[in-house]
């Protein structure tokens, strides 16, 4: 996978545990979600977007590879009672 493929990538693929959107470490996608900090990595030039290959990231780490990225407050799609509102039919039940 070239770089250029990667960007390309990041511009459609979210988190898969948050949703939150990914950016690129040194063979790793870090979530950019503080409360998330998940590192996925990257084998083979093939990104492993699995919650059960994914590494929780110390804050430390997580906010030097995150830099400017770094995202704090709801997680996408919870609203402000922090019920799941993502259009699947589970509103008004808790996350």
């Amino acid at each position: 996978m070239t770089d250029r493929d990667l960007a390309n990538l990041l511009e459609v693929v979210v988190c898969p545990a948050c949703h939150s959107p990914l950016v690129e470490g040194d063979e790793i996608l870090i979530c950019t979600h503080e409360s998330c900090r998940l590192g996925f990595p990257i084998r083979e030039q093939i990104p492993m977007l699995l919650v059960e290959e994914a590494e929780s990231l110390e804050t430390d780490n997580w906010r030097s590879g995150v830099g400017d990225a770094a995202r704090s407050g709801p997680l996408p799609g919870d609203d402000e009672a922090g019920e799941l509102t993502t259009g699947d039919g589970l509103e008004g039940e808790s996350a």
